[in-house]
């Protein structure tokens, strides 16, 4: 309830390296069993302090991870019975089979793909006064990932002389799919306490970057005048967020916090270059057309109180009540409250939350439009994304996006035998609402439809549509354990034992 959209059904709690104790330089390397997939790594922490608790520190890493291949052997009868309509090769049949003789996995390269990334974090403090802190942190991450689609074999796929060299034997084409990823976030704050009232303000940046890469292929709708590489567009999301968050214990035993965010955010298509995307567009991958492409913000704001109360010593009660407003999708409430009951003198505590969530549609989620390719039939067709906002969806009575809404129940006992030892017990229980999914793939062979003369406009098989489709339940129980100070030498060690076990996960009711 404190924190909005991005918390339907729970918060991560990511702790940054802070004070500097040494440099570590780390080597990682590894191998799968069937002597593929390599994988190396090289990590450097280090840093520095300055006063009693300023600090600065940073880690630069470099990985790089290689195909771990696993083709599975092509079945006849089911290549056969795929491509049974195709009328490109005269004795389709024949061919098949005399190829997958030479060929049994068809020579496709199913796996893992290769992925290099380089990544660059900071965290640093610099005190002010006593209490006081500016901090800020960063990350960088640059990230080349290529991997191979089903190969394209002749009696599939022709090449029109493209791709193999004439006058020796055609044996098909293998398309490489590659992506381009560079992701940064950056956040500047200060925190402080002025006469018992503690103060947090920031302001965070982050955004992602994808372009993508398809080569050694080709456009069939341009035949021999096709190029045998394209840049089919990619995908670019940035949001910049404000934060304010105050709190104040008001006496021994009640205390309030408030706080307000506000947040930008902008998503944009790029479209391909036209080659791309023309006809059928590019073989595995069709870019993104100069229609869909585009860029779409939004703006919100959300405020929110926070109280506890001591009722005694032993039993707390604690509530919160955020609202928040989009400008793209309207206002929305969410309430928690939650309560804890301590026996014999701490060591066994009793707990208990209830809670409402709730999670906007994405703008990528309400704005994306794409051509891909998909299996179908047994066979690889063109299947379209239109947004719920389009003349697509509005002709065809697909209503525009909603937000999901979760009710979240937790139930819980907390033991403490002595000092040194924590055992912790919590049964949850998470209804989630209008999930948002997307939609069965639609086609029709009635020509005289509206929804056939869609998808002959759109050049595509099949349309799909994200939709707010279904309601899940997830019931589980968490198990924490923690032993510390067991003395080994001069030194202490401390074990955890932590557990999850899932009772519930199924859709409720008709999708």
């Amino acid at each position: 309830a404190q924190y909005g959209s991005d918390a339907i059904a729970g918060v991560m709690n990511i702790i940054l390296k802070d004070r500097y104790q040494y440099s570590t330089l780390s080597l990682t390397s590894g191998i799968t069993s069937k002597k593929d997939g390599f994988t190396n790594g090289l990590s450097f922490n280090s840093g520095a302090n300055f006063g009693e608790k300023g600090f600065i520190n940073y880690t630069v890493s470099l990985s790089k991870q290689n195909n771990a291949v696993r083709s599975g052997i092509i079945d006849l009868a089911s290549e056969q019975k795929a491509f049974e309509d195709s009328s490109n090769l005269v004795g389709q049949a024949k061919a098949i089979a005399d190829y997958l003789k030479i060929y049994p996995t068809a020579n496709n390269r199913n796996g893992t793909g290769e992925i290099t990334a380089a990544k660059f974090l900071l965290n640093a403090g610099i005190p002010v006064g006593d209490k006081g802190m500016f901090y800020g942190n960063a990350a960088f991450i640059a990230k080349k990932a290529i991997s191979n689609a089903n190969f394209r074999t002749p009696y599939w796929k022709k090449d029109f002389g493209l791709l193999h060299v004439p006058g020796t034997t055609y044996i098909g084409y293998e398309p490489t799919f590659e992506g381009d990823l560079s992701d940064y976030n950056m956040t500047l704050g200060f925190r402080d306490e002025t006469n018992g009232w503690h103060h947090d303000i920031s302001l965070t940046t982050g955004g992602n970057k994808q372009l993508y890469s398809v080569n050694n292929t080709l456009n069939h709708s341009l035949g021999a005048a096709s190029p045998t590489s394209f840049k089919p567009g990619g995908y670019q999301f940035d949001h910049i967020v404000g934060n304010i968050v105050i709190n104040k214990n008001l006496s021994d035993q009640f205390s309030i916090g408030f706080g307000t965010e506000v947040r930008t955010e902008t998503f944009t298509t790029i479209a391909g270059d036209t080659a791309s995307y023309t006809g059928e567009g590019a073989n595995s991958f069709p870019g993104f057309r100069a229609e869909n492409a585009g860029t779409y913000r939004r703006f919100n704001i959300g405020v929110y109180l926070d109280a506890s109360y001591d009722i005694t010593r032993d039993f707390l009660l604690n509530g919160t009540v955020r609202t928040e407003n989009y400008s793209d999708f309207g206002s929305a409430t969410v309430a928690k409250v939650s309560t804890r009951y301590k026996f014999d003198e701490d060591k066994i505590i009793l707990r208990g939350s209830l809670s409402s969530g709730f999670r906007a549609p994405s703008l990528q989620q309400i704005y994306q439009q794409s051509t891909q390719a998909a299996f179908s039939d047994g066979k690889i067709n063109l299947s379209g994304l239109f947004n719920n906002i389009s003349k697509q969806a509005f002709l065809l009575g697909i209503p525009k996006l909603k937000s999901e809404k979760s009710t979240n129940l937790s139930l819980g006992i907390g033991l403490k035998p002595t000092k040194d030892l924590n055992i912790t017990l919590d049964f949850y229980s998470i209804d989630v609402k209008d999930r948002i999914v997307y939609s069965s793939s639609i086609s029709s062979k009635d020509s005289t439809t509206i929804l056939s003369d869609i998808l002959k406009s759109a050049n595509v098989k099949t349309i799909q549509f994200f939709i707010n489709g279904i309601k899940t339940r997830t019931q589980g129980l968490d198990f924490v354990a923690n032993y510390k100070n067991i003395w080994i030498g001069k030194g202490k060690m401390a074990l955890n034992l932590a557990g999850n076990y899932t009772i519930t996960n199924e859709i409720i009711g008709s999708p």
